[in-house]
């Protein structure tokens, strides 16, 4: 689980994922477990399970040059993300306490969003539009977002601070003055201050052959939303982010699946942005946003509690369930999962629990 590929060892059985990190297509016992049955329905051996004259080996070489498969162990699929987080225990603030209503809530989180933002980018309009992206880079693709979105800024961190000047010269080069003047970078933060920060960002924006992992998860802690691109059908750290914005069950709001749709629809978001001064209970009047984005913010943040991404015991309680079902396979069938029988030996763990426990709130 430390890394997001194969081992190529033989001594790994199993691969911890799901089905949109790691598609069972990817992993070569799979893959090798429906040749060995093809050719055991072409040979007639359907009815002897103990016959293997004719068929494949039933083994996998790290070393292949086939391209349909690019994971040796047999997969451990979680039902919604593999991704482990412990945000709910850690990065709690008193203004998303269960004692407040989600309106409040939601106000708070409104007034704190815009305080922030004054904070780090004092010298922007109020309905500047802000991207962002905490790891690595998809340049081109945000210099294209930026010159559709006039007035909006990509918020980068200088990670490292050797970067800022290269970037800034290719924002230069491949967008012009005006655009490079919006890309703005800020220093590298503490975690407890880098999550709450992420809030003021509009818009997360992925990297693809590497998607966020655990930026992941700070930015939708935060409520703010993450496109993602899971590019590569058989690289799993290019489809991690698709798994984690799955688990919150608003993932279709937030997954592409080729980059001129990533564009589009981070310039959509962007454009469904509206702010309107409002009255409060207290008669104080308040900057609320509306549209699509700040929607899909707000449910972000009021079910946060509900969602799988963030429910560490249930995370547990499926991982001792897959953990259990290997055990019962290994105990009774007394073969190693590297034998010859045909089953692929993956394990697709079930979660019976409705998919927001304790409802949502309204």
């Amino acid at each position: 689980m430390g890394y997001t590929g194969t081992s190529a060892a033989g001594w790994c059985d199993y691969l911890v994922g799901d089905d949109r990190a790691s598609p069972r297509e990817a992993f070569g016992p799979f893959r090798m477990a429906k040749k060995r049955r093809r050719a055991r329905v072409s040979l007639g051996l359907q009815g002897n399970p103990a016959a293997q004259e004719g068929l494949p080996i039933n083994q996998v070489d790290p070393e292949s040059q086939e391209g349909d498969w690019s994971l040796t162990e047999r997969f451990l699929h979680f039902p919604h993300s593999y991704f482990v987080t412990d945000h709910r225990q850690s990065f709690r603030e008193d203004h998303c306490h269960k004692r407040f209503s989600p309106e409040h809530i939601w106000s708070e989180e409104e007034r704190l969003r815009y305080s922030l933002r004054k904070e780090i980018f004092p010298d922007i309009p109020e309905d500047t539009v802000i991207f962002a992206c905490f790891s690595q880079s998809a340049f081109y693709h945000w210099l294209r977002i930026l010159q559709r979105v006039p007035g909006s800024i990509l918020w980068l961190l200088r990670f490292p601070s050797a970067g800022e000047e290269h970037l800034m010269r290719t924002a230069l080069a491949w967008g012009g003055t005006e655009v490079a003047s919006r890309v703005r970078f800020t220093d590298v933060a503490p975690k407890e201050t880098h999550i709450r920060r992420c809030r003021v960002a509009d818009l997360a924006l992925d990297t693809f052959q590497c998607n966020a992992h655990t930026t992941a998860t700070d930015v939708i802690w935060s409520g703010t939303p993450l496109l993602t691109l899971p590019k590569e059908p058989f690289k799993m750290c290019s489809r991690v982010a698709s798994s984690i914005v799955f688990a919150t069950g608003f993932g279709k709001s937030m997954v592409v699946y080729d980059e001129q749709s990533y564009e589009d629809r981070a310039v959509a978001l962007a454009n469904s942005i509206s702010y309107r001064l409002e009255e409060n209970d207290q008669g104080r009047v308040e900057r609320r946003g509306a549209g699509e984005l700040m929607e899909l913010r707000r449910n972000l943040i009021l079910h946060r509690d509900q969602m799988p991404l963030f429910d560490t015991p249930r995370w547990t309680r499926n991982f001792e369930k897959g953990l259990e079902e290997i055990w019962k396979r290994w105990a009774d069938s007394c073969h190693s999962p590297l034998s010859n029988l045909d089953d692929e030996g993956g394990v697709t763990i079930t979660d019976d629990d409705p998919f927001f426990s304790e409802g949502l709130p309204s």
